[in-house]
């Protein structure tokens, strides 16, 4: 038991930046939704080819989309604990979490090419990173399953 005490005692830097990277992967884009440019301008001229969506339509893609940023934020600050606390599991959602932020940033960026921002573009950066960090050998050690005997 003395032996996994002091596994879990030292922690490798990139487990460390995993974490960090892991907890503030969407922040930018939180951010960037809460703050807002007060310069921004609402119209576009000429209008886009695409119809305008009624009110009802419009308030429910708000609703879903903040609704499921708000659940990879959590699913996020869970992972992050595991992997400071030296959870198995946090490496496989570690994986999918980064996968799925990268995937569906840059599928948003490839369809709402007028509308890219430098909050998405930095989400994805940090994924990338994240993805890289979890894919190391000493990190995949160190989130390896023990098993306490």
């Amino acid at each position: 038991m003395a032996k996994v005490d002091e596994k879990k005692a030292e922690k490798p830097l990139s487990v460390i930046l995993l974490s960090i990277l892991t907890f503030s992967v969407l922040l930018p884009v939180l951010y960037a939704q809460v703050a807002g440019n007060s310069n921004e301008v609402s119209f576009v001229y000429p209008s886009p080819d695409r119809p305008m969506l009624d009110i009802g339509a419009f308030i429910a893609l708000i609703i879903w989309v903040t609704l499921s940023q708000f659940f990879l934020f959590v699913v996020s600050i869970v992972t992050g604990i595991g992997i400071l606390k030296n959870q198995g599991w946090s490496w496989f959602l570690g994986m999918g979490l980064h996968v799925m932020v990268f995937a569906t940033l840059f599928a948003a960026a490839l369809l709402l090419v007028p509308y890219e921002s430098n909050a998405r573009l930095s989400s994805m950066a940090i994924s990338l990173g994240a993805l890289y960090l979890l894919s190391r050998k000493d990190v995949r050690a160190y989130l390896k399953p023990t098993t306490k005997t």
